[in-house]
């Protein structure tokens, strides 16, 4: 990905996105929502060290992992996940739009080779490109919370002790 006509627009990208991500984090924290983006291992041992747990053995610990996540990640994610995440934030439809630009201009030019031959992707996410991590953090944090606020306050509040994810 490192040469590739998309890949500083790829990172200009990912940055804006981290950026995104971090203010979606910050309003979440401030309104006492669960942020359920890791951006490190260590994070998770001290939200587990945190806990106080009376009884150990009453819990279970819970992970998944994904088969192709960035492969099941269509354009349209994408494109749905930066509006959603810029009209939550209040940020200006200009600077939304420069955003869908830039995604557009990446899934629409993004080519990969093997051996001589270069192909084109015309679905879904690149996996290698720089802002890769970025969409799929922010898809799936618009997943996840539609989900919990799918969930009774009770039912999380007496079953979920902790949920997070982690993209390596």
């Amino acid at each position: 990905a490192h040469s590739w006509i998309t890949s500083n627009p790829s990172r200009l990208l990912g940055t804006e996105l981290d950026n995104i991500i971090n203010k979606l984090q910050k309003h979440f924290l401030e309104n006492n929502i669960p942020f359920t983006i890791l951006k490190n291992t260590d994070q998770l041992i001290h939200n587990l060290s945190n806990l106080n747990l009376p009884n150990i053995t009453d819990y279970s610990f819970t992970s998944f992992d994904f088969s192709s996540l960035y492969t099941n990640i269509t354009h349209q994610d994408t494109i749905n996940a930066i509006i959603t995440s810029c009209k939550f934030l209040n940020l200006p439809i200009k600077y939304r739009d420069f955003l869908l630009n830039l995604n557009h201009f990446v899934n629409n030019n993004n080519y990969f080779k093997v051996g001589n031959k270069r192909y084109k992707q015309i679905k879904c996410v690149a996996m290698g490109s720089y802002h890769s991590r970025q969409i799929a953090d922010l898809v799936l944090l618009l997943c996840e919370q539609k989900f919990l606020n799918s969930l009774n306050n009770t039912y999380i509040k007496n079953n979920v002790i902790i949920f997070n994810r982690y993209i390596d």
